[in-house]
């Protein structure tokens, strides 16, 4: 009985290392099917933050560009405001000089009317 024994020790050894072959397969299937899918959501993560730098570029140069627009349009009035400043003082100074001439003028004329009704 002793060659049985042995016969039979070896048939559950080998039952149970085919028991832990089968669940340390299927261990390995559903680990795979889980790197897998962990590989899928990354490839995903990768192309939505792809499109989310593009996104942002874009949007950086658009920024750059209304920033350039703007400072472009602020110099422009403000040379436009210096042009309208000096003309605005030059017919200021026009005025002032017709104004003068004028109020002469009717200084002038007054002392006539006056000198001739003293005369």
């Amino acid at each position: 009985m002793n060659a049985i024994g042995w016969q039979a020790g070896a048939v559950l050894v080998g039952i149970s290392f085919l028991i832990i072959a089968v669940y340390l397969a299927k261990f390995l299937q559903s680990a795979t099917k889980a790197a897998e899918s962990a590989i899928k959501v990354t490839d995903s993560a990768v192309k939505v933050t792809d499109k989310a730098f593009d996104i942002l570029s874009t949007n950086e140069s658009d920024i750059e560009e209304v920033v350039e627009n703007a400072a472009s349009i602020t110099d422009r009035v403000d040379t436009a405001l210096s042009i309208v400043t000096s003309i605005s003082e030059i017919f200021k100074i026009l005025n002032i000089t017709k104004v003068k001439k004028v109020i002469k003028k009717k200084k002038s004329s007054k002392n006539k009317k006056n000198r001739n009704k003293e005369s």
